[in-house]
């Protein structure tokens, strides 16, 4: 009998092993073209009592598969053997079945090439920027590191001996699909860069591919492949006038929605479908900050969009205004709605801008009304999303989903307050609901940028956020305009002057574009603060944002580019390192904009979790741990890592984030430490300086058993900082039957 796996063929034989009904084929070992025969494809067929599996081992030897085959045929026997006991302690049943599992990895990975062949770094001083290296370190037989070693203090970084962190992988550990990840076009944005567009068209479309375009044309330049935006319905703080889309003059009420336009805003619309012109698949996430003024009570007496709450009673209308603004994008602009929030933050107090408190009792009706309309209006798809708020409340979620969680898609988080662990308690009582980090923003001043801000938001982002089940990460701002003394615009007056965002446009980007033309048709027009004269009463203006950003630490004169001038100043443009990547002549760079830590930490997740190779899918979280996390989110070497399966026949990438912030406290002193990463008994020694590295290798999939309801993540399946709960259906190993034959 012949038949084809993987696309190499195989010839069965008849031995059966009865105490599984197992049939096995002779180890085959065709070559694939441009290798070595002795390490071709290395296949078993395994054929069960109700289906036939197959297994490949690329990059593998006879005899390893041979070894693979001799235990998993007595790990059937051993099984059979198991029935007898089967009213034992699980516990104690399930001993020998570990024991054999483990002894099975290790005859599996013995014969395995596996070498990290892919890095791309980013240094605390940017001598290295998204620079990519193939660094060839070969994991090797050894024991995972259980306690980090310490070199004493006095041994200088520049010495061989360095601090060592273990650093575990657990790739059967299969968590939630990492899948979103950008930033948020709101009418400063597109202002920014719709002028942009207007004195350079060209420059524009590399820029939006350099974000969006998933090309490896693009890739190759520096691009991110950004797959996701976020859109305020209306007017937020990056504006330059307070508007919704059914204001009124006099404060009237419209139930009826008989003034509701769309169209208020046509630079935002008009960027979000050049963006979808590059990359068809960016999910869209929609919140509105305020409801019109007159479905609002207690608010600033001069401007109705400024804090106050929802009125009692309007309940049904404002779900009905946010349906037809999700119906009139769809037929006026021609744009899809991937998940909608019913209000951005939505206890938060009266700011200088469009706000809205909304209870939690209100909360809950708007889930009941929004998941009817929407499926009514015939959008099933578009994902409801609670809270859209800050780590440091977890009761009003709580409220909201115990109440009934049926409405809702999931949950969507902001980083100014509090901790990522908060999104273990939401997913912990509701692990059917995905979770979303979807807005966060930084400074400019306090030399932050870019090494902490690096730090900061891979730490809380890419470590935090993701090990605690987030999906996706969406920083505030994409891009924004910077002036001559380093202040961004536009925005709404006594809002934050120096908000970072990914992209930078330079003053001479816009040619003295008029700074003052809005893009909204109803509300009092203001000035743009960009062009507002700076002096020394400048101060930020950061009301919602964590106040642990605005810590000063000693700067580096090399890199902060500032040095003898007041921390409360921002970095002028001039002196912002353009974080391009570096180490390739193939590198898109312009003199009309800079790249930020915003990007750079965007880059590192996409280069993670994209699809590569033959796969089509996004990257998984697979557990990882860290010897020196002995605090939440501590220790000099933190890091997160993923799977992606199909890469091509048979062979499963992995991808590694390790945040090196062994700076002594931001004291000035940069040390070394090297990271043992642990894999599948194997190890590899990674030796970094501060700052944030991505690392890949290939090796052959292990089949994950059939995907079956767990306990939360947390209970020990990846102690790292207490775990993370999953939020897709997360798999463990299967004590029913081994893992090659579970999922073939």
């Amino acid at each position: 009998m012949m038949m084809k796996a993987d696309g190499v063929v195989i010839e069965l034989g008849e031995k059966r092993q009865k105490t599984e009904d197992v049939a096995y084929s002779r180890i085959s070992d065709h070559a694939s073209p441009g290798t070595i025969p002795a390490r071709g494809h290395s296949c078993l067929v395994l054929v069960g009592k109700a289906d036939l599996r197959c297994v490949c081992l690329e990059n593998s030897t006879k005899e390893a598969a041979s070894s693979y085959l001799s235990t998993r045929l007595m790990l059937a026997s051993l099984l059979s053997h198991l029935v007898p006991f089967a009213k034992m302690r699980p516990l104690m049943m399930m001993l020998p079945i570990i024991a054999t599992l483990t002894f099975l990895t290790v005859s599996l990975v013995a014969s395995q090439h596996i070498v990290i062949d892919s890095m791309w770094s980013t240094t605390y001083n940017y001598s290295q920027i998204q620079e990519f290296s193939n660094p060839a370190i070969a994991f090797s037989p050894g024991p995972a590191l259980t306690a980090s070693v310490n070199v004493t203090a006095s041994v200088s970084a520049s010495s061989s001996n360095h601090d060592q962190i273990g650093i575990s992988i657990s790739d059967n550990q299969v968590h939630q699909t990492v899948d979103s990840f950008g930033g948020g076009i709101t009418d400063s944005v597109a202002i920014a860069l719709q002028d942009f567009k207007t004195k350079h068209p060209k420059d524009y479309d590399d820029l939006l591919h350099l974000l969006f375009s998933e090309d490896a044309e693009w890739l190759e330049k520096g691009g991110v492949g950004m797959n996701s935006v976020r859109v305020p319905l209306g007017a937020s703080d990056f504006g330059q006038s307070p508007y919704t889309y059914d204001d009124t003059e006099d404060g009237s009420e419209d139930p009826d929605l008989e003034l509701f336009e769309i169209k208020r805003a046509p630079k935002l619309w008009a960027t979000l479908r050049d963006i979808l012109k590059v990359n068809g698949g960016v999910k869209i996430f929609v919140a509105a900050w305020s409801a019109p003024g007159w479905m609002k009570e207690n608010t600033d007496p001069d401007q109705p969009l400024f804090g106050g709450n929802l009125k009692a009673g309007m309940e049904k209308v404002y779900a009905k205004y946010l349906i037809k603004s999700i119906s009139e994008i769809k037929t006026k602009e021609q744009i899809d709605v991937y998940a909608m929030s019913p209000g951005n933050e939505p206890q938060i107090p009266r700011l200088k801008y469009p706000t809205m408190k909304i209870s939690a009792d209100q909360a809950i009706q708007l889930g009941v009304l929004l998941r009817s309309g929407l499926d009514s209006a015939g959008f099933k798809s578009v994902r409801l999303l609670a809270w859209d708020f800050n780590w440091d409340n977890t009761d009003y979620p709580l409220t909201v989903l115990n109440a009934d969680s049926t409405p809702w898609s999931g949950i969507a988080w902001h980083g100014y307050a509090g901790q990522p662990l908060a999104q273990k308690t939401i997913t912990d009582a509701f692990p059917n609901l995905d979770t979303y980090f979807t807005e966060k923003t930084v400074v400019t001043q306090y030399f932050n940028e870019p090494y902490k801000n690096i730090k900061n938001a891979a730490r809380d982002l890419l470590i935090g956020s993701i090990r605690y089940a987030s999906k996706s990460v969406i920083f505030w701002n994409l891009v924004l305009r910077k002036d001559e003394d380093g202040f961004t615009s536009p925005h709404l007056p006594g809002v934050c002057e120096n908000c970072n965002a990914a992209i930078l446009l330079l003053p001479e980007s816009t040619d003295g574009a008029d700074a003052t033309s809005a893009d909204t048709s109803s509300g009092k027009k203001t000035a743009d603060a960009g062009s507002q004269k700076k002096d020394s009463r400048r101060k930020r203006s950061m009301l919602r944002r964590a106040a642990d950003e605005t810590v000063t630490f000693k700067p580096d004169p090399l890199t902060a580019g500032t040095s003898g001038k007041d921390a409360s100043q921002a970095v002028p443009a001039s002196k912002i390192v353009d974080a391009q990547k570096t180490g390739s002549a193939t590198t898109y760079s312009s003199p009309l904009f800079k790249r930020t830590s915003d990007l750079s930490v965007l880059s590192h997740l996409s280069t993670a979790v994209r699809p590569v190779g033959a796969s089509k899918t996004y990257s998984k979280r697979i557990g990882v741990t860290s010897t020196d996390e002995l605090t939440e989110l501590g220790g000099r070497v933190l890091a997160q890592a993923f799977r992606q399966d199909g890469v091509k026949p048979g062979i499963t990438r992995f991808s590694l984030i390790l945040l090196n912030q062994n700076d002594h406290y931001e004291t000035g002193v940069w040390e070394e430490a090297t990271a043992v990463v642990a894999f599948r008994g194997l190890t590899a020694n990674v030796t970094t300086v501060p700052g944030l590295y991505t690392l890949s290798w290939e090796a052959p999939t292990v089949m994950q058993p059939e995907e079956v309801p767990t306990p939360k993540d947390g209970d020990g399946s990846d102690t790292s900082g207490a775990g993370g709960a999953g939020s897709g259906n997360p798999v463990t190993a299967s004590t029913s039957k081994p893992a090659d034959v579970a999922a073939a």
